[in-house]
């Protein structure tokens, strides 16, 4: 994923001013789906700071973990099967829309 999601809007007002990112782990089964997501790491930070806040530094975990698990992958193929892919990492970030 690389444009940031936007904050989702039901957890977050703009007022909040917040930003982050979360790490996922997950694997992927051989038909391309997300498999036991978890978060790994996370931070969220306030408009005009970019160092993670320890109060709300979860706030964009459920979100993370809810597209992930939409998400679909290509599954890998070898000697003309498809195969899991175990141990993946993911960095979702979340931007405040202007």
């Amino acid at each position: 994923m690389d444009e940031p999601l936007p904050v989702p809007k039901q957890t977050i007002t703009p007022e909040d001013g917040l930003s982050g990112w979360v790490l996922l782990h997950f694997d992927v089964d051989a038909q391309g789906l997300v498999v036991a997501p978890q978060v790994m790491d996370h931070c969220a930070w306030t408009q005009g700071s970019e160092e993670c806040a320890d109060s709300p530094s979860t706030v964009f975990d459920h979100a993370a973990l809810r597209a992930v698990a939409k998400s679909r992958y290509k599954p890998r193929v070898e000697g003309g099967v498809n195969v899991g892919v175990f141990g993946v990492m993911s960095r979702i970030a979340f931007q405040m829309e202007e």
